[in-house]
């Protein structure tokens, strides 16, 4: 399995445990740590695997599996600190898709149309970048910013 795919398969758990454990929202949490057991043996690569499930404003789910480190013994377990890595891209993606879906943007959609307050102010090629130029990539702006600055 490549670096890629194994970033990948945590979130694929956690969209495995809401598809087969539909009667989520009990008082305690559901423990999936043996279904995250399954999964970290097949994939060997990787030290351990977290999971929650949020429902509203309760905890339905909650697991781990495998060794804090690569190299350490120390069992992994739900109260550790773990670094969720990018996920607020595939959070905004989601979020566009159901605007999308609502229809209040479209893949089209300039970022001039979605702030008209602040479009006079905007560089005029930023003005016309489209919500999938973001989505892709392709809307020429910067990488990797320097947000404090």
């Amino acid at each position: 399995m490549n670096r890629q795919m194994s970033r990948r398969v945590p979130l694929l758990v956690a969209a495995f445990v809401i598809a087969l454990f539909p009667g989520l929202g009990r008082a305690d949490p559901l423990d999936v740590s043996p279904l995250l057991r399954q999964t970290l043996a097949k994939n060997a690569s990787m030290p351990a695997l977290w999971a929650a499930i949020i429902d509203g404003d309760r905890l339905s789910a909650l697991g781990a599996a495998g060794v804090r480190r690569a190299g350490d013994r120390t069992p992994a377990t739900p109260s550790d600190l773990i670094h969720l890595g990018s996920c607020t891209k595939a959070m905004t993606a989601t979020l566009i898709g159901q605007l999308i879906d609502q229809k209040k943007l479209a893949m089209g959609t300039t970022m001039g149309s979605i702030f008209p307050e602040l479009a006079s102010k905007m560089n005029p090629e930023m003005s016309r970048v489209t919500v999938a130029q973001l989505l892709q990539h392709t809307s020429g702006l910067e990488p990797n910013l320097d947000w404090g600055a």
